[in-house]
């Protein structure tokens, strides 16, 4: 997961292809935590780093490595 580097957590949306693995841990983290809204948005293939640095996401389920000046790499608690 890439999150800007200055945010703490999340609030706004989960970013990525949404196929029935992830669908399935999105259920389950709605359920654990209700208080929490998910929202899924597809990516765009060509600039998946922008949402995320745009601040129109919070975070981004992307393919790993990750160099991108501005993000963190991997769930934060």
């Amino acid at each position: 997961m890439a999150v800007p580097a200055e945010r703490s957590g999340t609030s706004r949306a989960v970013l990525g292809s949404l196929d029935e693995e992830l669908a399935g841990l999105v259920r389950a983290f709605q359920s654990d935590h209700p208080g929490c809204e998910v929202r899924t948005v597809e990516m765009p293939l060509a600039d998946p780093f922008g949402p995320v640095l745009g601040g129109d996401v919070d975070a981004a389920i992307v393919l790993t490595p990750v160099r991108e000046p501005g993000l963190a790499v991997g769930p934060r608690g």
